[in-house]
């Protein structure tokens, strides 16, 4: 009976963990995300910038010219 006991409380623990970093990834990618929509919406250039895309703001520059 002891192993069983061993064994669940493992399972437990697993799930508490996975649910654990999943609330965190969660905490920080949503707002994350929600904020650079808003700035696509409205400054597409800084967007681009701050996601990391180098080609969009390249090209947005040599189209411009």
């Amino acid at each position: 009976m002891e192993f069983k006991h061993f064994i669940g409380f493992l399972i437990f623990l697993g799930t508490a963990t996975m649910a654990f970093w999943l609330l965190i990834f969660l905490v920080l990618f949503i707002p994350y995300w929600i904020t650079l929509s808003i700035l696509d919406q409205t400054n597409p250039d800084l967007a681009a910038k701050l996601a990391g895309f180098k080609d969009k703001v390249v090209d947005k520059v040599s189209s411009s010219k």
